[in-house]
Formats: structure tokens, sequence, C-alpha cells
């Protein structure tokens, strides 16, 4: 193949890449997938291509198995706290008996504590660790430009990843993003607002109310044993600024008719 068939592969690749990111599992404590919307935002604003991307929310009662068998998907992402571990591996099951070229990547929490015995006892591809946006905006842009094929230094070079090739490898950390605001709003249009807004979903209260979240900073300074912050942030905290707060509650959140 061509420099001009290889350029026109990548483009054909981009403009058609499906993305389906999934929250598994029905949850007692009911919250949007906040960090699944960001990841999506931050593909939109940031990625070096166009993506069709979809939220599979089976906390909002979405059958998983049926969107990636209706969807066909080239990448599925899928976060999941220690919790949700079980239904997730489930998925990446389900995904790879479907199609087993799709790439199944696992982020959040759990796999952040523990990547290589995640990486050992399921069928994910590759692991996520700590803050996804970055990372997953260049794995996913990768995939593209490489046709749909990781090679070994591929892998190599990306930073923030454990991954699969005869054996299990974790490569370095990456950094944190230092400035909050330089991340997008989540992509609630791809959410279940429909859902979530309904009275009594997100806040058990009374009377019922409906009420939105909205993620103000991340990280906590605390070391709580039951808590997974201090995997994932690392006991460092990173604040938005008030005029982004002030802006999200006034134009962004406002949006979602509440």
């Amino acid at each position: 193949m061509n420099n001009k068939s290889n350029k026109q592969a990548r483009e054909d690749l981009g403009t058609r890449l499906k993305i389906c990111l999934v929250n598994p599992g029905k949850l007692s404590k009911t919250q949007p997938p906040l960090a699944l919307a960001y990841l999506a935002a931050y593909l939109r604003k940031y990625g070096g291509y166009n993506y069709e991307i979809k939220i599979a929310d089976e906390n909002a009662g979405e059958n998983i198995f049926k969107v990636i068998k209706n969807f066909k998907p080239h990448i599925v992402g899928i976060t999941a706290t220690t919790f949700q571990i079980a239904r997730a591996s489930e998925i990446a099951s389900y995904t790879k008996k479907e199609d087993k070229k799709i790439l199944t990547i696992i982020g959040g929490v759990h796999v952040t504590a523990l990547p290589e015995f995640t990486l050992r006892t399921t069928d994910f591809d590759i692991a996520v660790i700590r803050e996804g946006e970055e990372t997953f905006r260049e794995l996913v842009d990768k995939f593209i430009s490489r046709e749909g094929v990781f090679s070994l230094e591929d892998l190599k070079t990306i930073k923030g990843i454990a991954y699969k090739r005869d054996g299990i490898f974790i490569n370095e950390e990456r950094g944190f993003i230092e400035n909050l605001d330089n991340i997008p709003f989540p992509a609630r249009d791809l959410l279940d607002m429909d859902f979530y807004l309904q009275p009594g979903i997100v806040i058990k209260a009374f009377p019922p109310l409906s009420s939105a979240t909205i993620i103000t900073a991340r990280g906590c300074p605390y070391d709580c044993i039951y808590c997974g912050n201090p995997y994932l942030y690392k006991r460092k905290v990173r604040f938005h600024s008030p005029e982004r707060m002030a802006y999200g509650l006034g134009g962004r959140i406002s949006c979602s008719r509440i």
C-alpha cells in the first residue's frame, strides 16, 4: 500500500471509527457516568479525527449486549469500580466473542489499584491508569493512525497504560492535567438525561427533586482506607476556576432542563 493509500485508510477509519463507552451494572447510588462523558468531550475537542461515540449506560436501563451487537464498535471502553469489575469483565468477554478485533479498554479506580491482576484475569486488552482523558485520546488517535493495529513499540510509547503482549506490561505514569479548565464540559448529550433528571433519582429527598451533578475539583488530600481517591489522584487536589463553575451552572447545566 502506497503512502496515499495509507493516508486514505487512516482518514476513512477516523471518519467511521465507532467508540462505545460503557457504564456497567446497576448501582444503588444512582449518578450519571460523568467520567465517560468527560472522555467523550475531550475526544471531541482535542482528538485528531471525527468519531462516532456512544455511551451505553446499564445503570440507566440500557441492554449493553444489544448496544454492542447493533452499534458494532471498533473500541469498547469500560469504567469500573471494584463493585463493577465482575460485570465489566462479562461485557469485555462478550465483546471479544462478538469480534476479537474490537479493542477492549478498562479504566477507573479498580484497574488503577490492580492493573496487572485485572488484565491477567479478564479479556481487556489495555488498561488506562488514573486520569484518563489524555491517555484515552492518545490511544484512540494512535489506533487510527496505525489502521487499527498496535505494534509493541506503539504501546511502549503511551504513558499511563498497562497492556497485554506476551505478558503484561505497565508503562510509565502520565502526569495529571494541571489546569482542569482545559477539560471541556462533559458530553451530557450522550447521557440519558431523561432518566437522571427524574425526581428522586440522583438525590433521595422528600419531596423528590430533580437534580444534576457537577464536578468542581479532582482529588482529595486525605488517605482514607475505604476510598479510591488516593489511588486515582495520589492525594493531589486541583480545582476548576470560579469562572468556569459559574459558566457551567449558568449555561451548561441549565441546558439540561434544571
